[in-house]
């Protein structure tokens, strides 16, 4: 918005009315929107300014549209608009808004004040404003992704976009121009009309026009191969975009995406030192990984020994890994010597000589897949740990622990248990698609922190399968959760947001899931009145305590329902989740139903609450603590048979 201040004292005796103007301008305008005429007018006495007027030259090519705060005819040339008397100190504001043509022109617009009471300097009522009135546009590049992480030789597809932000003019002759800088183009999509060639590291796109509907390109996919080097490097893909009309903010036109490839350290022996060991390489990532991407791989020659993996027997506890960026990766090895284990990992390290298991302090990026661990009896076979900034990420930064055997041979068949199996704390740690199993204590346990839970065999373990402390959150999904020896997921006194959802849980020694570490307490949970079969669907009656509902904003309740075998079943077989209305709880009996016929079995149910912000009177549940994105999965219900 443009700004004019226009000061008007008006003096006895009519001596000194004088009006002064602070000015800003050229004004730039693209052409064909509108320009913005905003101004103040202020008498500072002593007299009252009587019968106010202005007067506004607009040039004719100028269309005015609106006029706001004074009375005037805007078809008339020049404006006349009577404004009144304006009292002592008084200020009053003016907006004109008017448009130009689409052709490139400078516009003077002037405008003077005048009253009836006398003037002392009437020139300095009058200020003149010009317009730049410019055809051009305002493409912007944009990329939805702007860094990632890959392997040495290994491609990435980013996709990107032109959008034009100037809706009056429509661009012609548009032209994307690519750059990979250390790195090649291999190929790129985009819709019809486009037009791309591709030079090495070089490429070009051409359309006549952007898609009208959005005035964009819609996405073009560029993928970039990184150079097939074990050192890593970073490859910068620079995109610009161009048009037929000048650009007013060049700088938006261009967009740089960066592609990192992983510096390779090598695991070529099973020795405990030396070069080629595991421990030789988490030295040399320590030491020289810094800021960058490093990743452990293992690349044992064969022979494969007759068990079908290869073992790591450290003799004593293996350094902690403390470089900012590692992904630590067995899987690696099938792609040396095949899949010679059908039944797990390649790779095991074995600690009944360390005694202490492997640990990475990281703030950043920290991945171990593809082991078998055990036998680790002092702590845990796996301690991940880290919070804090990480300094300029290429790529995303991750915290996993995926595909691996804790507690168990790498065939999952006999037991190497480890004094717990995973341990993580502070930050944001994920754990997807492991066995974890047979360890003395908790298979999985956090102290605070994130915790994603998800596709996991959590069974057999002396405490608890999984444990969420006081400073704690996590997701739990998908996992089967069986014969622990204490509760299946164990959740202390503190934690906020505990949810639980397409879980298998069975035959643990306490509940299945446990609030609090002291037993049932099913205030929270949905109480089953009943189940019946109607044609291929089985209906379940029950009620659902929870107040006040109608203080949250956000709320979203779901129920889940569970077949098992027997009356104590904790969750044997999910059968669907179920989105409950808000005014359908709150002690009222309500029906749900899921497919199928499901006589003979016995039902249970756990009920799953998120508040997206909590106002004067939270409701009490298990967890005593509710704000903002709080999701909460009560204790299991009640037992009710299906007849």
């Amino acid at each position: 918005m443009l700004a004019f201040f226009l000061t008007v004292p008006v003096l006895a005796d009519s001596t000194d009315l004088v009006m002064t103007t602070t000015l800003h301008g050229p004004q730039y305008t693209p052409a064909g929107q509108l320009m913005l005429l905003f101004f103040t007018v202020r008498n500072d006495g002593p007299d009252i300014a009587r019968d106010a007027k202005l007067t506004i030259d607009v040039p004719p090519a100028l269309t005015v549209e609106t006029i706001y705060g004074v009375d005037c005819d805007r078809h008339a040339r020049p404006l006349q608009c009577a404004v009144g008397d304006i009292g002592v100190g008084e200020w009053r504001s003016f907006e004109f808004r008017m448009r130009g043509p689409l052709v490139n022109a400078m516009y003077t617009v002037l405008a003077s004040v005048s009253t009836s009471t006398p003037d002392r300097e009437p020139a300095n009522n009058r200020f003149s404003l010009t317009y730049d009135n410019r055809v051009d546009v305002n493409l912007v590049v944009q990329m939805d992704l702007d860094s990632a992480r890959v392997d040495p030789g290994e491609a990435y597809r980013f996709p990107s976009k032109i959008h034009s932000y100037f809706e009056t003019v429509s661009p012609r002759d548009i032209r994307m121009e690519y750059e990979a800088i250390g790195g090649t183009i291999e190929k790129i999509e985009a819709l019809s009309p486009w037009s791309c060639t591709i030079d090495g590291e070089r490429a070009t796109c051409t359309a006549p026009q952007l898609f009208p509907n959005c005035l964009c390109s819609e996405d073009m996919f560029v993928t970039v191969r990184t150079k097939d080097d074990r050192s890593g490097g970073v490859v910068e893909l620079r995109a610009t975009a161009s048009s037929n009309l000048p650009n007013r903010f060049p700088e938006s036109s261009t967009k740089v995406a960066k592609l990192e490839a992983y510096r390779w350290v090598t695991v070529t022996t099973t020795a405990d030192a030396g070069p080629g060991s595991l421990r030789a390489a988490i030295d040399e990532v320590n030491a020289t990984c810094g800021e960058r991407a490093c990743k452990i791989l293992f690349e044992i020659p064969p022979p494969v020994p007759s068990e079908g993996w290869f073992t790591i027997v450290p003799s004593e506890p293996l350094p902690p890994i403390t470089a900012k960026r590692v992904f630590v990766d067995a899987l690696r090895q099938a792609a040396i010597t095949g899949d010679t284990n059908p039944k797990g990992p390649e790779v095991a390290i074995d600690g009944r000589l360390a005694h202490r298991g492997l640990e990475i302090h990281s703030n950043c990026e920290a991945v171990v897949r593809g082991f078998a661990l055990g036998n680790f009896d002092e702590n845990q076979a796996l301690w991940f740990s880290g919070n804090g900034q990480c300094p300029n990420p290429i790529g995303f930064d991750r915290r996993v622990i995926s595909d691996n055997h804790v507690g168990v041979d790498p065939t999952g068949t006999v037991a190497w248990p480890n004094l717990r199996g995973l341990r993580a704390d502070e930050g944001s740690h994920s754990v997807l698609n492991n066995v974890i199993s047979r360890n003395v204590r908790s298979g999985i346990w956090i102290w605070r922190g994130w915790l994603g839970v998800g596709q996991n065999k959590i069974v057999a373990n002396g405490a608890s399968g999984v444990f969420i402390g006081p400073d704690a959150e996590a997701g739990i999904a998908g996992n089967t959760i069986a014969d622990n020896f204490e509760m299946g997921v164990a959740v202390a006194r503190g934690a906020r947001s505990v949810h639980l959802s397409m879980n298998s849980m069975r035959n643990n020694g306490g509940l299945g899931l446990d609030w609090g570490l002291d037993g049932i307490s099913r205030s929270d949970a949905p109480l089953l009145l009943g189940a019946r079969v109607e044609g291929e669907r089985t209906s379940v009656s029950l009620q659902w305590r929870t107040t006040p509902l109608r203080e949250q904003f956000g709320n979203s309740f779901r129920v889940e329902i569970f077949a098992n075998e027997s009356p104590d079943g904790e969750g044997e077989t999910s059968l669907g989740v179920i989105r409950v209305e808000p005014n359908a709880i709150d002690g009222r009996t309500i029906e749900v139903s899921v497919n199928g016929d499901h006589r003979g079995k016995w039902f249970t149910a756990t009920g799953t609450r998120q508040w997206e912000l909590v106002f004067a009177k939270p409701p009490k549940v298990a967890t005593d603590s509710y704000s903002s994105g709080v999701v909460s999965t009560s204790e299991m219900s009640n037992a009710v048979r299906v007849p």
